[in-house]
């Protein structure tokens, strides 16, 4: 028995393209028979760079989210994980504080990456390499701790004759 189809989604199966997403897609077009067509290689790059350009463009003016509020809300990130890093080295100790300062600007980092993606201003290439930027200074910064203490207590045993 097949599954009972759901009122109205055939006809958003079947709409066709906006009269926009037409346009964009007949200059891309024209643009890959230009690179394609052309025997000069500088009209070959730059009906290329157009496409590229272009694609970025549309992906732009299709954004959800508005550059206003994607700017308020990556500054009131940045405020908060600077008043939360003033508040870690206030209430603990240097290392510690630095650790988890660390930590929450990696998060409004990607936070902020994450909105400019949603925005239409960052690639999703360039988000995963932010991404792995952060997280490679996070665990750099964690082992590093990690040998550090272990370092600084077997100073501290060692400076600490107790004969």
């Amino acid at each position: 028995m097949a599954p009972p189809r759901r009122i109205g989604t055939e006809k958003a199966d079947k709409l066709p393209p906006t009269l926009s997403e037409q346009t964009h897609q007949q200059i891309l077009d024209y643009f890959k028979v230009a690179a394609d067509n052309s025997e000069h290689p500088a009209i070959r790059d730059a009906a290329l760079d157009l496409i590229r350009d272009k694609t970025e463009f549309q992906h732009k003016q299709e954004a959800r989210l508005s550059p206003t509020l994607t700017m308020t809300v990556s500054v009131c990130m940045i405020v908060l994980a600077g008043v939360s890093s003033w508040w870690f080295y206030d209430n603990y100790s240097e290392r510690v504080a630095l650790a988890l300062s660390i930590i929450i600007f990696g998060l409004a980092l990607v936070g902020v990456c994450l909105l400019a993606v949603f925005s239409g201003n960052l690639s999703q290439s360039n988000f995963v390499r932010v991404i792995s930027m952060v997280w490679s200074k996070i665990t750099s910064m964690l082992s590093r701790s990690k040998t550090d203490a272990g370092t600084d207590s077997s100073e501290s045993e060692d400076s600490n004759p107790e004969d």
